[in-house]
């Protein structure tokens, strides 16, 4: 193959994965924006892929492929969410081992909880470096691919529960009115200036969390 049909291959190739990390990145921004609107911490999509993972292994073991598939699909898109908000793209270079092992996805599922909790400097006094989250992130969507629908791919699959979700956020939305923990107080601290006091906010840890997030 000459030079000149190599540079054509790779800038090609350059600008299809260029092109999917775009088209990536867009619909999770769309699922971002759903879970800022229902107020979804950090700290909650967190719990949630734990959560999920934990009934996907049960899907598994009691033989709900159903069930199994959309368990899967929900680590994934949220996985996809916690690499979204750390900054970073996925890239998943190859397709791994085509299998389901529950321990060593549980055990993956602890190392990478452990690799991003570092990298938000948080319960973490491990050296290492953003590249190593990147990775195991990676390897963590792989493995949990084994346990989804082989014939969807990665885009359809947040596609599908960014749809789901929007059909939810009602059921998602506080129904907390941060007006009601704001205390007016008429002609304070002088004549003619309404003060608000927003100290009982400040006391709520659910108005905190609603307005913090």
């Amino acid at each position: 193959m000459d030079t000149m049909k190599k540079c054509f291959i790779l800038n090609l190739t350059f600008n299809y994965k260029k092109m999917k990390n775009n088209n990536m990145n867009m619909l999770v921004k769309k699922y971002k924006e759903l879970e800022k609107k229902v107020h979804v911490s950090f700290d909650d999509v967190m719990n949630k892929v734990t959560q999920e993972v934990s009934e996907l292994i049960e899907a598994h073991a009691a033989g709900d492929i159903p069930e199994m598939y959309k368990e899967a699909w929900d680590v994934i898109v949220n996985i996809y969410s916690v690499a979204h908000e750390l900054w970073f793209d996925i890239d998943l270079k190859s397709d791994g081992e085509n299998d389901r092992n529950p321990l060593a996805l549980s055990i993956l599922l602890w190392k990478w909880n452990s690799k991003v909790q570092w990298l938000r400097s948080r319960y973490s006094r491990e050296d290492i470096h953003t590249w190593e989250v990147q990775n195991i992130t990676a390897e963590l969507i792989k493995m949990v691919l084994n346990y989804s629908d082989p014939l969807m791919d990665i885009e359809q699959i947040i596609e599908k529960n960014t749809v789901k979700f929007r059909s939810r956020v009602d059921q998602y939305i506080s129904k907390l009115d941060v007006k009601e923990y704001i205390v007016d107080c008429p002609n304070f601290p002088k004549p003619g200036i309404d003060f608000k006091d927003i100290s009982p906010i400040l006391k709520s840890p659910e108005a905190l969390r609603y307005v913090w997030n």
